[in-house]
């Protein structure tokens, strides 16, 4: 992939092949801001690499129409960003439903998600708190509880905290979600099924990680 910059184009992402199997938690870590910034965006669909393709369940996000792609990044695709995107004036819980809602998702349907969900990353007793009074690590719990409402079988989770990088191993167990993490923290990392280091666009080594503790 490559982006302009004050010297001319630069190649942020190089010679990139990634597999990532169903079920499994897959780190990307290393000191390399901008491919890791630029990973998220060509995996989740929100902008085209230069040469290559991105392959969601077998099918390529570049020849995707713009509903099909659409209905990916609302049901199936749980993108996670640092930090994320939420409505500041709708609480922990009115944030979850309001995804559910554009999907057309009946109101007692749409309850019932929302409380599996909020259980699951552990915000059941902050549902009515407001974004702005909570902390960077709950608004992640929030955005993570929008995607496994909404039905997701992918998260990918960009700079996830320690407690919310537990949270998505556990959710890949019990659910059967396939996660993709980007991180500078090798710590952070070690708790994926597998890691792959970034370094000035290539992944330069691959290794097993430990297995998070239950």
């Amino acid at each position: 992939m490559t982006r302009t910059g004050p010297d001319g184009p630069v190649d942020v992402l190089r010679d990139l092949d990634l597999h990532v199997p169903a079920g499994h938690v897959v780190a990307i870590y290393g000191p390399d801001v901008a491919g890791r910034s630029a990973l998220v965006q060509v995996l989740s669909g929100l902008v085209q690499p230069s040469s290559g393709s991105v392959r969601f369940n077998d099918e390529s996000l570049a020849v995707m129409t713009t509903k099909r792609l659409a209905q990916v990044r609302a049901r199936e695709l749980g993108l996670i960003r640092n930090p994320p995107r939420l409505v500041d004036r709708l609480t922990a819980e009115e944030n979850v439903e309001l995804g559910l809602a554009r999907q057309g998702v009946a109101p007692d349907d749409r309850r019932e998600r929302t409380d599996t969900a909020l259980a699951a990353v552990g915000l059941g007793a902050r549902r009515r708190s407001y974004p702005p009074r909570l902390s960077a690590e709950d608004r992640q719990r929030i955005a993570i509880a929008q995607a496994v409402a909404a039905g997701a079988v992918v998260l990918l989770v960009e700079e996830p905290t320690p407690a919310v990088m537990l949270i998505v191993v556990r959710l890949s167990r019990t659910l059967r979600v396939t996660v993709v993490v980007t991180t500078r923290d090798e710590s952070v990392a070690a708790r994926a099924t597998t890691l792959h280091r970034l370094e000035q666009g290539r992944i330069d080594e691959v290794a097993a990680a430990r297995r998070a503790a239950s």
